[in-house]
């Protein structure tokens, strides 16, 4: 707010907002920092040497191995509307905020007509439940920590960019790939609400579509940890189509770049 003084909407009211959200972020970094060491814990030591159900849900994973977290709140990790702060930070008058598409027909991609790849299969409806998955297998090779996933990411929606043959890579340019990633997101999104989309559910919903989105992007920027065989086979995919269209593989240390590119 202090640089958009001449803004209307940079008001004192707006400033509260933002001590509040600084606030909030500085307890909760804090919070997620005690969460982590006692996750890592939780799969090193005691999940992978004794066979333990383990709960459908993150929050329930949360409280079941943190017990010494007994002052932390779980529950804004995975429902507070950060939105709002973010919204009055931005200090923008109502007005002067525009919405603009690239693309206006963005959701009219077909699956069936504007894929280049050979084989469509494309994705399969969500199953009623299935309970959060923990591979001792998987593990992110720098640190060696395990990985545990949700079963909105055991069943992600990744399209037929994991169906492309060997020759369909060289049709993949620019452009095509962000089709196929908006197929497979259009998709994804028909798929989640299609389960969770009832009155009783749709918050949880909406909050599964944004977290698939936030898993697209860490799978196109190299970043993604769950090693099943959809996301293997896709990772190999994309590091032909990189290394074809950009001269380099996949990976975070070419995130900007890349990105700026694919916009292009």
């Amino acid at each position: 707010c202090s640089v958009n003084r001449k803004k209307s909407d940079c008001s004192t009211g707006c400033n509260n907002e933002c001590y509040t959200y600084r606030s909030l972020i500085n307890r909760q970094r804090y919070e997620v920092s005690i969460l982590g060491k006692k996750y890592i814990k939780v799969v090193r030591y005691t999940i992978f040497r004794r066979k333990i159900v383990q709960p459908d849900n993150a929050l329930d994973f949360l409280k079941l191995n943190c017990s010494e977290c007994k002052d932390i709140d779980f529950k804004p990790f995975f429902e507070f509307e950060y939105g709002k702060y973010e919204e009055k930070c931005m200090c923008q008058s109502y007005i002067d905020l525009k919405i603009q598409f690239k693309n206006n027909d963005i959701c009219s991609f077909n699956a069936q007509t504007d894929t280049v790849s050979s084989d469509k299969r494309f994705c399969l409806e969500k199953k009623e439940f299935k309970p959060w998955k923990c591979d001792k297998n998987s593990f992110e090779t720098v640190h060696h920590k395990g990985v545990c996933v949700s079963p909105r990411r055991q069943g992600f929606c990744l399209g037929n960019l994991n169906y492309l043959l060997n020759d369909d890579i060289y049709n993949v340019h620019n452009s095509q790939l962000l089709i196929e990633i908006i197929m497979a997101s259009k998709q994804e999104g028909k798929l989640l609400w299609k389960k969770h989309g009832t009155i009783l559910d749709n918050q949880n919903a909406c909050k599964y579509i944004n977290d698939s989105y936030v898993d697209y992007k860490d799978i196109v920027i190299g970043n993604d940890l769950w090693n099943d065989n959809n996301s293997i086979k896709v990772q190999n995919n994309l590091n032909l189509i990189f290394e074809r269209n950009f001269g380099y593989k996949v990976g975070r240390n070419k995130l900007f770049k890349t990105i700026k590119e694919l916009k292009n």
